[in-house]
């Protein structure tokens, strides 16, 4: 194929479709049945090991109830007069086995040399957590620790993204502690007979762990950064290929080679996420 007196050879038309037609983000599967990473230039999905585990431990007389997960999606909806588009973020419940961390192009990304393909994976960075901790009058703290492996440290070192608060490495003593009256941990309250609003004796959990992109990217999501920021407009092609692909290497814990094949890329497990809740007794 030649464009002008260029000639295209298979490898570069090859890196050219991963670069404008779609683009070589990751996913992170939360599931407990195994993992899909979506390397979008071809389409091919891979299970592995990975996942997360969801354990919670309260000392004697304390429960933790009605643990439920939600995901932040973007909805759109269009005009029909003036075909315009809006989009707008929601929490929507998920089941913990089919929650997925995507560190992909936002679903409203469609045009640009890094964009988003229509049916496949998108940005997907926050997980909520939300239960009923009971009874209040016994509880001290309330303890969030989502354990990381180091890839995913190593990621956030280089600059690739940033870690929710509660993130630590494997075996760290890092963690977010919540006391009644923080935003995250409310008492829950409802009306009685008379009008009046009395608790009900339950601490409500409502706790946000949110990845981010850093500062490579600056601080926004590449599709956007290298197709709209000027800085990343300056940035060539290749190197945009070369920040993807270390992103993920280091994600996966494996040693970047520019000229691994996706077959290659693929036999890489995922990373595995461990997130404990812990309620302890005043």
């Amino acid at each position: 194929m030649r464009i002008g007196n260029r000639k295209i050879t298979r490898n570069s038309y090859k890196r050219k479709i991963i670069l404008f037609g779609i683009i070589l983000f990751i996913s992170i599967a939360l599931i407990s049945t195994g993992f899909t990473v979506w390397v979008m230039s071809t389409g091919a999905k891979n299970e592995t090991d990975g996942g997360i585990e969801i354990g919670t431990v309260a000392d004697a007389n304390i429960t933790i109830d009605d643990l439920k997960i939600f995901k932040e999606v973007i909805k759109t909806t269009v005009d029909k007069n003036t075909n315009v588009e809006t989009h707008t973020k929601e929490l929507v419940e998920v089941r913990p086995e089919s929650f997925v961390f995507g560190f992909e192009p936002l679903s409203t990304d469609k045009t640009g040399r890094v964009r988003f393909k229509e049916g496949g994976e998108s940005e997907a960075l926050v997980l909520v957590i939300n239960a009923f901790v009971t009874p209040k009058d016994y509880i001290g703290k309330v303890t969030i620790k989502l354990e990381v492996p180091q890839g995913i440290i190593d990621a956030a070192n280089r600059g690739y993204i940033t870690l929710p608060e509660c993130a630590t490495i494997e075996g760290g003593e890092l963690c977010v502690e919540l006391k009644e009256g923080d935003k995250e941990l409310l008492a829950e309250t409802e009306i009685n007979e008379r009008g009046e609003s009395v608790q009900t004796g339950r601490l409500i959990l409502d706790y946000r762990i949110e990845f981010g992109w850093g500062k490579v990217f600056g601080n926004m999501n590449p599709g956007i950064y290298f197709d709209t920021h000027p800085d990343g407009l300056a940035t060539s092609d290749d190197l945009v290929k070369e920040h993807l692909e270390k992103m993920r290497a280091l994600i996966y814990g494996y040693e970047y080679d520019p000229d691994a094949t996706d077959e290659e890329l693929l036999a890489h497990p995922a990373p595995s996420y461990k997130l404990t809740i812990t309620a302890n007794i005043n």
